[in-house]
Order: C-alpha cells, then structure tokens, then sequence
C-alpha cells in the first residue's frame, strides 16, 4: 500500500472539509480520548453512523475483530506518548437485502498524542 502525504497547508477549514466530504474513502476525527468528531459521508454509508452521535468512540467503527488488538495498542501508544500507525477494517453495516458479503475495507489509521 502506498501512503500519499498532501501539504494542505495553504487551505481553508472549509475547502478541506468539502474535499474530505467527496472522497471515496471513510475519514474520521476523533478527540484524544477517542470520541469521534467527524466523520465523513461515505464512512457514514459504510458504517452505517451518523453524526452528531454523542460519545461515539472510534473504536465502534473498527471491525470487530481488529479491536481487541488495536485497543491493546492504542493504550500502550497513550501510556508511552509515542505515535502509532495500524492496518485495521472497518466495521460494515449491515445490508438491508441478502447478497454477497464483500471483503472488509482496510483503512490506515494514524495517532499523535494531543
């Protein structure tokens, strides 16, 4: 998997949400203590969550069995103030019709301690 940086330092609040909103790919901010912010309409589609939902913690987003895994990670990053970065899936809504399940989506997900 290749791993794209952008300098969007010279754009605005606004001009950053409204590319974020359009991409194909589930975005997500959450606070320091994991509450979830922001999240953008296709990882809302996906997800099957909608915001302003109080106190959703990133982790319900997560496939269920990558949790476990990256709980266990994400506190030692909090307890060491180190960064981290882990593959992990997302965790689907259910379709509201039967068909084939699909393969779950991988995402990248990247943490500074604030």
């Amino acid at each position: 998997m290749t791993n794209h940086t952008l300098d969007v330092s010279g754009v605005d609040d606004a001009m950053f949400r409204l590319m974020v909103e359009k991409l194909p790919q589930t975005v997500w901010l959450a606070t320091p203590d994991g509450f979830v912010e922001y999240l953008n309409p296709t990882g809302m589609a996906y997800t099957g969550q909608s915001l302003p939902a109080s106190h959703l913690d990133w982790l319900t987003l997560v496939h269920a069995d990558d949790v476990e895994q990256l709980a266990v990670v994400r506190e030692q990053a909090q307890r060491e103030c180190i960064p981290y970065r882990m593959k992990c899936r997302l965790r689907r809504v259910e379709a509201p019709t039967v068909g084939t399940p699909s393969a779950g989506c991988h995402c990248k997900i990247e943490r500074l301690p604030g």
